[in-house]
């Protein structure tokens, strides 16, 4: 079962490392030669925190000159670590709050190995399954205007505006959700979907495309809309939705999803306008869509 897997099952227990007073041209050769994209920086024998190829990138964009500058000058600390025996939703949790790609994983309190979002990713999908339906099965959210969901999570947001105060959906209402487009997002939109492109997975080979780095699933970004009308009270059923893609959207862009009743086609069908911009407000992507809108099923007793 996969609940009996833990850090140390999927760590690489392999640790590259240099030292404090090493430069950052050393810390970017042993990340090229071994095919990594982070070292462990030890002083005096011990870990004290962690130089990424992304610091690496940040801060030859931002200063140019990187002769004689030393590996404490662009490495995280403290060095964020997770012991090996913990639990695979604890690394992803941890990875979470940190904002970060890697952790240092400890036993005994010693280095042992290190376990980063990529390796966690084949794992994750069926964690997220299975913590997915047990939230589903817990939780039943009512949301502003009478929509239902099954959770909700605090970092994503949503709003409706009705365009007059009568009960039920009408011509005019407007429905938003935003969330931030994460690598974790990437990474499991390819897992489930099958749709493995270089270009969403692979740093090195988007940044010798048009796009110059890796960027959202065009598909995953339009998911949005979908959740923007989970968010329509009644149950929405999709019967049409056309799109057309005018950006690409970066890892960690932060996207939202509108959606505005244009027309009444039925008693229980609409025409919507749909649009999805990015953090700056440029349009990402836009259609039109026909939902089918039925009542809530009432609550079992």
């Amino acid at each position: 079962m996969l609940r009996e897997f833990i850090v140390a099952d999927i760590m690489h227990e392999t640790v590259h490392t240099v030292s404090l007073s090493d430069s950052i041209l050393t810390a970017a050769s042993r990340m090229l030669a071994e095919d990594i994209g982070s070292v462990i920086v030890t002083e005096n024998g011990s870990p004290i925190g962690i130089v990424t190829d992304t610091d690496l990138i940040d801060y030859m964009a931002t200063n140019g000159q990187v002769d004689g500058i030393e590996v404490e000058t662009v490495m995280s600390s403290p060095l964020v670590t997770i012991a090996s025996t913990a639990s695979l939703e604890d690394a992803a949790a941890l990875l979470g709050e940190h904002r970060i790609s890697t952790l240092a994983v400890t036993s005994n309190g010693s280095l042992v190995g290190v376990l980063g979002t990529r390796d966690l990713s084949y794992y994750l999908p069926y964690i997220i399954h299975e913590g997915l339906h047990s939230r589903v099965a817990e939780q039943r959210l009512e949301l502003p205007g009478g929509a239902e969901v099954a959770y909700e999570r605090e970092d994503w947001r949503f709003s409706f505006e009705p365009a007059d105060e009568e009960d039920g959906i009408g011509v005019g209402d407007i429905v938003r959700f935003s969330k931030r487009i994460t690598e974790d997002d990437i990474d499991r939109f390819a897992d489930a979907t099958g749709d493995t492109n270089r270009v969403h997975l692979d740093a090195s080979f988007a940044e010798q495309t048009r796009f110059g780095e890796p960027i959202a699933h065009g598909l995953l970004v339009a998911g949005t809309i979908s959740s923007a009308l989970a968010r329509i009270p009644g149950l929405t059923i999709y019967l049409a939705q056309d799109l057309s893609f005018h950006a690409p959207v970066e890892v960690g862009n932060q996207v939202e999803a509108e959606c505005r009743f244009t027309e009444q086609l039925a008693e229980d069908r609409f025409r919507l306008r749909t649009e999805v911009r990015d953090e700056d407000g440029s349009c990402c992507i836009d259609g039109e869509a026909i939902v089918l809108i039925d009542d809530i099923p009432a609550a079992e007793e």
